[in-house]
């Protein structure tokens, strides 16, 4: 049976339909010959997971395809890589590739080695296409045209054109009067991050995506430069910073916000690091004067967040708890029992609870938590040396089974070798070609073997070592017990709820 495959990513002037790419194909297929059709719509050449084409891979692996036709190379994969896999896939099934308007056919040697040279072009062809796209995106950038990405608090987009070419631009909302707020409160008093984040969630103030506020949403906000109204000191501070400033400093006059993009800039990190980042005009006003705003960098930069690494001198356990009652984390607090005696507990609180005022789950103590893991751990440990056992035995049966069919086959061969010497014409064609496929499969099933055996191994040391430090858990020092439940354990939900305690430990594996 032949297979005609054609694709099409989507419906535009230029491009061939499925019906004609069908067309072209049936003039590569003898008459009386059996055809089965395939086709993706709506579906790119840059990756081959298609509903349709995996299909047809299925069927190769049936057996059911002699050989495959296409329309053209692109229709089938964009990808070099790809491409290489998909012929080595062809050849492991015996199936041949043809493409009707290349009249490449992999039967014959010369159409094996051309098709390689024209999926190289074509992989240049995306690539190129792909910086164009790219190159598209700086230079509408450079104009000052809103890229795309989340719409900062206090404004909405409505639609613009500059330079004649439809774009948006940010449009203030009445969201925009807390923004002004949260500046001046940042630098005109002592007012920390958490502080104007816990006033925003008293008042019921969401962000824009309807979420809680917190530091380092209020941090991201007040770096954000579309607040600001650039004038010759913040041009000189994003030039400072090794920022690349597409505008003359004559256009920086103290009335326009900016724009901040570069490569892969993400939520998290953006206006932290701004080396080689492009800084352009943006076309609505700022509300921000730039002495406020460079005051407002200036104190963000002495009170960097420091992201939660999990390392902590107090608990084993930092950085794997959550709050099971509402999902924010649980941090850890000291508290003073009495002055006198000098003494203190060690206690779990939630971060919605503290800063938000959305949970009431109450605080736990983290010696008492730390308990309960533990014996989950030591549990979850036995539990699994029990399982490898079992699982043991399994692989030791699959083992012999591997040994089993490799000694058959290797039988198989031998026996076939030995009726070399006296075959002739088609049987020696025959039996040659099943030496191929038999030495194939001895090749898979060694590598079986090998991975089997691997594994068996890997996962007694494993065990052997779990086993090992729990036997001496209350010796280990706090660093190497942080380290071997980092490794162990995903993350822990407790919650405390008129003093019933809840613990759950999510393991990795």
């Amino acid at each position: 049976m032949y297979a005609l495959y054609a694709r099409q990513s989507r419906d535009k002037k230029d491009s061939i339909s499925i019906e004609s790419q069908f067309e072209f194909c049936m003039k590569e297929v003898p008459e009386g010959v059996e055809v089965r059709k395939y086709k993706d719509k709506g579906y790119s050449g840059k990756s081959i997971e298609r509903p349709e084409f995996q299909k047809l891979l299925k069927d190769i692996e049936k057996g059911i395809i002699e050989k495959v036709i296409v329309y053209r190379l692109d229709r089938m994969s964009r990808s070099t890589l790809d491409f290489a896999r998909l012929m080595d896939y062809f050849k492991k099934y015996n199936t041949e590739f043809i493409s009707t308007t290349e009249k490449f056919d992999t039967s014959t040697p010369i159409g094996k080695a051309m098709l390689s040279i024209v999926m190289v072009f074509a992989q240049l062809e995306r690539e190129t296409i792909q910086q164009r796209i790219t190159d598209n995106y700086y230079e509408r950038g450079k104009k000052g045209m809103f890229l795309g990405g989340n719409v900062p608090f206090g404004y909405e987009l409505i639609p613009t054109r500059i330079d004649g070419k439809k774009t948006n631009m940010l449009s203030p909302t009445n969201s925009l009067g807390y923004v002004v707020d949260l500046y001046n409160k940042y630098v005109n008093s002592r007012a920390s991050l958490k502080s104007l984040a816990f006033d925003l969630n008293e008042r019921e103030i969401k962000t824009r995506f309807d979420n809680y506020w917190d530091s380092a949403k209020i941090s991201r906000l007040l770096k954000n430069p579309v607040y600001v109204k650039a004038d010759i000191d913040v041009y000189n501070y994003y030039k400072n910073m090794g920022c690349i400033l597409h505008n003359d400093i004559s256009e920086y006059t103290g009335e326009n916000g900016l724009y901040v993009y570069g490569n892969n800039v993400s939520t998290s990190t953006k206006f932290q690091n701004l080396e080689g980042y492009h800084v352009v005009l943006a076309p609505h006003k700022g509300v921000i004067d730039s002495n406020t705003w460079l005051k407002c960098q200036h104190k963000l930069s002495k009170n960097k967040q420091i992201k939660n690494s999990g390392k902590s001198k107090y608990s084993w356990l930092s950085g794997l708890v959550k709050c099971k009652q509402c999902g924010y984390s649980m941090n850890i607090n000291k508290a003073t029992l009495s002055k006198k005696n000098n003494t203190s507990a060690l206690y779990f609180r939630c971060s919605g609870r503290a800063n938000k005022k959305i949970c009431d789950s109450l605080s736990l103590k983290v010696d008492a938590i730390e308990q309960l893991v533990a014996n989950d751990m030591f549990e979850y440990i036995e539990n699994l040396s029990n399982k490898l056992k079992i699982d043991t035995v399994k692989e030791n049966k699959k083992i012999n089974e591997l040994k089993t069919n490799m000694a058959r086959i290797e039988n198989e061969i031998e026996n076939l070798i030995d009726n070399l010497t006296q075959a002739k014409g088609a049987s020696m064609k025959y039996i040659n070609k099943r030496i191929e496929k038999l030495d194939e499969e001895l090749s898979v099933l060694n590598e079986e073997l090998l991975k089997a055996n691997q594994d068996n191994s890997v996962d007694d040391k494993k065990i052997i070592e779990l086993k090992r430090l729990i036997s001496i858990w209350d010796e280990l020092p706090l660093d190497d017990k942080k380290e071997f439940a980092q490794a162990l354990i995903d993350k822990v939900h407790i919650r405390n709820i008129a003093n019933k305690i809840e613990c759950k430990v999510d393991f990795r594996y």
